[in-house]
């Protein structure tokens, strides 16, 4: 009976003797034996510890005789690992000298590394018991696995990060989530009782776990970025096998990834767009996707989207009135900035999704189509390009919009860009599509592609004499208008570069004084439109952007809007549709080289008058201004204003003298434009003339020279000069007092 009174009493001892059997007195008599032999310190699978934390003892209440925890092991369960020593990226915390989380004899982790019955407070409510710290949002992983909370920057797939929609098939497979919603360690692991290796809560086959929160992600299956049933012959030998049965695995990996976005292959650590280097780990001569190369020219990558004209904010891209849709960008360590971020090769392309959304007739195996895991689809109408270049969509009103014609590889593009440009591969600088040969500046090489005989603008062909290109510019002299360098990249403005076809002409807008400008199939083009910068009439804007000095000719008798309205250059164009500058010169198939002459030239013995006389001659449009005498004797050669004169202490003012060829030389005759500037009515002002039609006197008429002191006139004729400058075409000099003997 006593005996029995005593095993109702509540004994502390009792309580630990469930585990610490041999400490009950029972145990402690003399002279008898148990029924186990007792080792305090017995030799394990996991290792050597003491006998009241091997597996055998928690499973002798744990097996359903107190609580039933079998599901942690059977039907091939996985669990937290147990009888392995710490990799040395396991850091055990201490605490007064002393490992929180100790390990066996061995060295080895057991079941009492992380648990203990003597661990959390019995009334806690926030961690399980039984544990030797406390876990709140998987403190306890983190005590030891701190390196893999640093996010992707740290290679680890990001925690303590609200997921957009709860993980619900996880939820039911035993998934943790913090308090607040956001991710932890056990939103994928569970220590005890884990569906797959790596204690994760689903299998990785087929992507199953990756699925759960990624399920968008998932189109990748059976897509061309599907690596599973791509032979590993193709990967070389330095990088790890392909994976057989996840297809995520091939590209990311949730921990120690040596990547941004959890790549799992190694890329380039140098400077650049990190981004973009995670896709060149494949696509690269050496890689897996080397038949997939983007070539030496391919659109840039690494560089922000400032100079586009979009708007990026927090809630979306707009440009003007339209609403776009907004790309991903990227920060240089690889990560998504949707505000300051740059553009890489995931701005465009979805690695993930093959057929872009809406794209028709692009499936899977379509090389190059409209839906090659680009995140909006090409179409016709360059639907993705225009996305960001918005400042381009004028092309699809333009002459240039020629979806009708086959592309000059013999295949039709895809898209309205893809008629001049390639995002990959490219053959020239400015993404050019075609491999052309050089004719000139590398944008003019370009043009010429299809303006030249036999080319798909051959109606418009660039030829004969046009404006110069190639030349080196200082940066201040043109204004608005690009220039460009050697490689046919277009320089930022103020920049020294070379003059060539893009800086007058705009090839994706018609008109510049409109950005809806359509363009009439019956529309042959003007100064004003024909893809110009800067409208060309009436006023020869564009002209004057370079050629300031002679814009004086505006509003004097030369501009023919106001002596000759209906006169016509030598390509059938009025002054409205020439402008001013055009009735004179052509840019493009001129009548001769020298000065670009836009009219009709008569033979003449004195180089360079012909220019003139074709307009001032009984037949031409000035005829009211035909001058009784025209020439300076051709027999007599003088000199140029470089020539220095040992008899002159000064350089001779600005007379030029012309060789036999017409152009300006150092000793040669006197033509009409040795004594007349046609651009300047009067020489004493810089700056347009009146208006209207005026009779010139010896002040103005177009002379270089207000004075004639001084000039090369009176070096031949002495006082006479005087005179001889000033009425050498005047009646009463040419009748009554002959200057000729």
């Amino acid at each position: 009976a006593v005996r029995v009174d005593a095993a109702r009493q509540v004994s502390g001892k009792r309580e630990c003797a469930t585990c610490h059997i041999m400490w009950m007195d029972e145990f402690k008599r003399r002279g008898t034996e148990t029924l186990v032999p007792y080792d305090p310190r017995p030799k394990v699978e996991t290792g050597k510890q003491d006998v009241s934390s091997t597996e055998r003892m928690c499973f002798s209440c744990h097996d359903g005789f107190v609580e039933d925890s079998r599901e942690i092991w059977r039907d091939g369960r996985h669990g937290h690992p147990v009888g392995v020593v710490p990799t040395d990226a396991v850091v055990i915390p201490t605490a007064k000298g002393k490992e929180i989380f100790p390990m066996n004899d061995e060295g080895k982790m057991y079941c009492g590394t992380c648990h203990t019955a003597h661990g959390v407070d019995w009334k806690s409510d926030e961690s399980p018991i039984f544990l030797r710290v406390k876990n709140v949002s998987s403190s306890l992983c983190l005590a030891c696995h701190l390196d893999k909370s640093a996010g992707p920057l740290g290679g680890s797939h990001p925690v303590f990060v609200k997921p957009a929609e709860p993980p619900q098939i996880l939820l039911r497979a035993g998934a943790q989530l913090a308090d607040d919603g956001s991710l932890t360690c056990q939103s994928c692991h569970r220590p005890h009782g884990a569906e797959a290796e790596g204690i994760l809560l689903a299998s990785t086959d087929d992507a199953q776990l990756c699925r759960a929160c990624h399920p968008k992600k998932a189109k990748v299956m059976g897509s061309d970025h599907d690596l599973r049933d791509l032979g590993n012959e193709r990967v070389p030998e330095n990088l790890r096998p392909l994976d057989r049965r996840n297809p995520c695995a091939n590209c990311h990996k949730p921990h120690d990834a040596p990547g941004p976005v959890l790549w799992s292959r190694p890329i380039s650590t140098g400077e650049g767009d990190t981004a973009a280097q995670a896709c060149l780990s494949c696509h690269n001569p050496r890689g897996v996707a080397h038949d997939a190369l983007t070539g030496e020219y391919s659109h840039p990558v690494g560089v922000a989207p400032g100079r586009l004209p979009i708007r990026i904010t927090d809630v979306g891209w707009t440009a003007a009135t339209d609403r776009l849709q907004a790309l991903p960008l990227f920060d240089r360590a690889g990560s998504r900035d949707h505000r300051k971020g740059r553009v890489s090769c995931a701005t465009c392309h979805d690695p993930h999704v093959q057929i872009s959304p809406g794209a028709a007739g692009a499936g899977p195996g379509a090389e190059g189509g409209p839906g090659r895991f680009l995140r909006i689809p090409l179409g016709a109408e360059s639907t993705l390009c225009l996305n960001c270049h918005v400042d381009k969509r004028v092309l699809l009103k333009s002459p240039h919009m020629k979806v009708d014609l086959p592309g000059t590889h013999g295949e039709a593009p895809s898209s309205a860009c893809g008629y001049c440009h390639q995002p990959h591969n490219a053959a020239r600088p400015v993404l050019w599509r075609d491999t052309p040969e050089e004719q000139g500046g590398p944008i003019e090489t370009l043009c010429r592609q299809c303006h030249r005989e036999g080319g798909e603008a051959a109606e418009h062909a660039v030829a004969g004499h046009g404006h110069p290109l190639g030349r080196m510019l200082d940066g201040k002299v043109n204004g608005p208008l690009p220039l460009y360098d050697t490689g046919g990249e277009r320089l930022t403005h103020g920049k020294r570069g070379l003059l060539d076809c893009g800086t007058c002409h705009d090839p994706h807008r018609w008109s510049p004084d409109s950005t809806d400008a359509a363009y009439q199939m019956q529309d042959e083009g003007t100064a004003s439109n024909s893809f110009l910068r800067i409208s060309a009439a009436p006023g020869s804007d564009l002209c004057r952007t370079c050629h300031r000095q002679q814009a004086t000719v505006l509003r004097t008798g030369h501009d023919m809007r106001i002596t000759a309205p209906e006169a016509r250059n030598h390509s059938g164009g009025t002054v409205m549709e020439s402008g001013v500058c055009g009735q004179c010169h052509l840019p493009h198939n001129a009548v001769s080289e020298e000065f670009l002459w836009a009219r009709s030239l008569e033979p003449r013995s004195v180089p360079g008058e012909n220019r003139c006389t074709g307009c001032h001659s009984r037949e031409g449009v000035a005829r009211n201004h035909v001058p009784l005498k025209l020439s300076h004797p051709d027999e007599v050669l003088v000199w140029g204003r470089d020539i220095q004169l040992g008899s002159r202490n000064h350089h001779l003012p600005v007379i030029p003298v012309y060789g036999e060829d017409g152009r300006e030389d150092l000793v040669g005759r006197i033509s009409c434009a040795s004594c007349h500037d046609p651009h300047r009515w009067d020489p004493r002002r810089e700056a347009p003339g009146p208006g209207k039609p005026v009779e010139g006197n010896a002040l103005n008429s177009f002379l270089r020279h207000a004075l004639s002191a001084g000039i090369v006139c009176a070096d031949c004729h002495g006082e006479d000069a005087l005179f001889r400058y000033k009425y050498f075409h005047g009646l009463t000099s040419r009748r009554d007092y002959p200057l000729y003997r």
